[in-house]
């Protein structure tokens, strides 16, 4: 672990803003018992606890009932702000030209789609490329045909293409997103040769800013959790930013402090540490 300085101790945290998988949840999907009680703990203290994921809201409901949270919600890695009661309070869209080159492009590559909206996931059938998707706890409906898809989906803040054995492959293909719709959406890689497409300008980091914004915290009192590339933006700009053990390098290398992993409860045991016992 590496060490904070002490006057760090002394920073008044307003807000804790978690990743979901691979750091607040273990690599069952579970809450343990130890961070369920750290948490709600926090929050009888005045400490917002909001998450930040790549889920869409059904994906976390549970989540959020199990530890009382009450401030809105970062879903689907930015994309959308939500109320913990269901409540939309912002969302970016793709734009149906946009999802429309997205299918134009992908069908000539080994990989399947998968598009968001803030209350289902669609494919055109489950593989294995998508089992990922029901694996994490996210729940998807099969359409059998992209072909109504300017009737069906006038509200996709997502597509997520995968391709599990071909790295090669998504390489090729994102790179032929990213000249064919340049400056109009923000590209990102993931876990198991994913590519993430969404609206530009969105990411975890742009959306803590708005939430930040919109509860009246200041980002140096807000202290952001994460493991993967998706979490640098908002942990680059949080007063504390804490990376789990199992944490990629890449994530590790900016943040405040490394801590155990996700399934250690190493959030709950640092928070234990450096709040609930001042």
């Amino acid at each position: 672990m590496k060490i904070l300085y002490k006057d760090n101790k002394k920073k008044n945290i307003k807000l804790i803003i978690f990743d979901v998988d691979g750091t607040l949840v273990d690599d069952d999907q579970k809450l343990s018992s130890r961070t369920i009680k750290v948490i709600q703990s926090l929050q009888r203290k005045n400490v917002l606890v909001s998450l930040a994921t790549g889920k869409i809201f059904p994906s976390v409901r549970q989540v959020v009932e199990d530890l009382g949270i009450r401030a809105p919600l970062i879903l689907s890695n930015g994309a959308i702000l939500q109320q913990p009661n269901g409540e939309i309070i912002f969302n970016s869209l793709l734009k149906l030209e946009i999802l429309q080159t997205i299918l134009d492009c992908y069908q000539d590559y080994d990989a399947d789609l998968a598009l968001f909206t803030p209350a289902s996931i669609y494919v055109k059938k489950e593989t294995r490329n998508t089992e990922h998707i029901r694996i994490c706890g996210e729940k998807m409906k099969e359409i059998g045909s992209w072909v109504n898809i300017k009737d069906e989906f006038p509200a996709v803040c997502k597509a997520l293409l995968l391709n599990r054995r071909d790295g090669e492959e998504m390489a090729k293909l994102k790179e032929l997103l990213a000249n064919k719709l340049g400056e109009k959406i923000a590209l990102s890689s993931g876990a198991l040769n994913s590519i993430e497409v969404m609206s530009v300008g969105v990411s975890k980091g742009t959306e803590l800013r708005n939430l930040a914004k919109f509860l009246n915290i200041k980002l140096e009192n807000v202290m952001a959790f994460g493991d993967h590339v998706n979490d640098i933006g908002m942990l680059k700009i949080a007063g504390v930013s804490v990376a789990v053990d199992n944490a990629i390098d890449e994530v590790k290398k900016i943040v405040d402090v490394v801590i155990k992993s996700n399934n250690d409860s190493g959030p709950a045991e640092f928070l234990e540490e450096w709040i609930l016992s001042n």
